[in-house]
């Protein structure tokens, strides 16, 4: 039986719904060639990921250096741009970290308001969805810019 793919936008609408349900992602920063990974907890709109970190923290420094970053949950692969929005608790963060309290009630309390706390976020650019349909490998890729979507066949059945 034919699968049909699905289109741009219900692939994308199903990226968000996915990060929504979720509470940590595996996050990927560079500075030079130091490549370094880490999980971070995380809230999303759309397939815009947030969360807070200390601007001292590595991947701040990182991303200053280099804003593109890759995202990685389960089947989901996220490449993206990110970008320190500020202060958690400046007023032009707060629907944001409205988001955030929301998710990590606890989390929010006790560090949101540190001195040295900033939001960020991170922007897709291209969007990687691994699927399997009867013996076949697919990857499921989306281009944000261009707003398309290819499949990518890994392995399986001769076309």
């Amino acid at each position: 039986m034919e699968h049909r793919a699905p289109t741009y936008e219900e692939r994308l609408t199903q990226v968000g719904e996915f990060l929504a349900s979720k509470r940590a992602i595996v996050l990927a920063t560079c500075e030079g060639d130091h490549v370094t990974a880490r999980t971070v907890s995380f809230a999303s709109r759309g397939t815009d990921v947030y969360f807070m970190s200390f601007r001292s923290n590595t991947k701040c420094r990182q991303i200053q250096s280099n804003p593109n970053v890759a995202l990685c949950r389960d089947n989901v692969q996220i490449e993206g741009t990110a970008r320190i929005l500020g202060p958690v608790t400046d007023t032009g963060n707060a629907e944001i970290a409205e988001l955030l309290r929301e998710k990590y009630p606890n989390d929010y309390a006790g560090y949101a308001a540190h001195p040295e706390m900033v939001l960020l976020r991170v922007v897709p650019s291209r969007i990687g969805v691994y699927r399997k349909e009867g013996d076949e490998h697919l990857v499921d890729r989306l281009d944000v810019g261009s707003t398309t979507l290819t499949v990518e066949h890994l392995a399986g059945r001769e076309r």
